[in-house]
């Protein structure tokens, strides 16, 4: 593929491919610090998608890890929207978040490319929608729109946060949270890299600067801070990764195998998701696992 200019500050003399694969490249910019794939083959984002998420989860609703990262937005935003408004969830996934927001009396809408996700949270009464950020039209504005740990699987983030931008109240506010790429996960450099890595997923690896570059460039004003402990199950599930993530039969399993056969690979997963959650509620280091950003409109 070659190194083209950068995607975000549009550097053109201080770009160099990270990680090379077959079917994909990282490119890493050295002038902005983001790092960012370039996909060599076709890949069907719906298609993908349905085959990682099931069409019949188990209920999560009530583990402690989603609990406590459901309560922390909700204490996040609180401050900047003290009562209960509209609100927009963004790779709403399974509703989780649009169900703790209701329960407090929002109002709240979601929207999704995975169809198996939004049936699910369709039969939870959720008024949930297939949809991109650019397709979705709902009939008013929103006074919050969340994206957790969603900015990063957009094909271009800075088109994304123009539409969304178009969709937001006048005093409303955008929250993002997303992975911070610089997090110190007791590794460094390229393994640390690969362990925090999903292929076809995570087309974007937002440092705190490139995150705050992009924000400006979609003329929104916002404050960014470090959050996240980074945890004993952190560790663990990134040194794992680290050794799976760019094996193919790993891509393959993960993205390529429908959801509705891999059954007994959904339950050794949530077997596994048990245990990294027990050891995630061991801190072992300092509070910069993510980044959080609340943004609004320029004036």
């Amino acid at each position: 593929m070659g190194i083209n200019n950068c995607i975000l500050c549009n550097s053109n003399n201080n770009t160099e491919i990270y990680i090379q694969h077959r079917d994909f490249e990282i490119v890493y910019c050295k002038t902005c610090n983001l790092y960012y794939q370039q996909t060599v083959k076709h890949v069907d984002l719906e298609e993908m998608y349905n085959n990682i998420y099931q069409a019949k989860p188990p209920d999560t609703k009530n583990k402690r890890y989603w609990k406590n990262r459901i309560k922390a937005i909700y204490e996040d935003i609180c401050p900047h929207h003290k009562q209960p408004g509209t609100l927009l969830d963004v790779g709403c996934s399974y509703g989780l978040l649009m169900e703790y927001f209701i329960s407090r009396g929002w109002r709240a809408a979601g929207i999704d490319i995975c169809e198996n996700a939004i049936l699910h949270a369709r039969e939870k009464g959720l008024n949930c929608h297939i949809a991109t950020a650019e397709s979705f039209r709902p009939d008013g504005k929103f006074d919050v729109i969340v994206m957790d740990n969603t900015l990063e699987h957009f094909k271009n983030p800075l088109k994304s946060l123009f539409s969304l931008k178009d969709l937001l109240a006048q005093d409303g506010i955008i929250y993002i949270r997303v992975p911070n790429v610089e997090s110190v996960i007791l590794f460094s450099g390229f393994r640390n890299f690969l362990g925090n890595m999903k292929p076809f997923e995570h087309l974007f690896y937002f440092s705190k600067s490139a995150l705050a570059l992009l924000l400006h460039a979609a003329n929104l004003n916002a404050s960014i801070k470090l959050d996240g402990n980074v945890s004993l199950g952190n560790i663990l599930n990134c040194y794992l990764r680290s050794k799976l993530v760019l094996k193919d039969y790993w891509q393959d399993l993960n993205y390529g195998i429908s959801a509705n056969k891999k059954k007994l690979y959904f339950l050794l997963k949530h077997i596994y998701g048990e245990i990294i959650s027990v050891l995630g509620s061991m801190p072992v280091g300092v509070r910069n696992k993510e980044l959080v950003a609340i943004a609004k409109k320029q004036i």
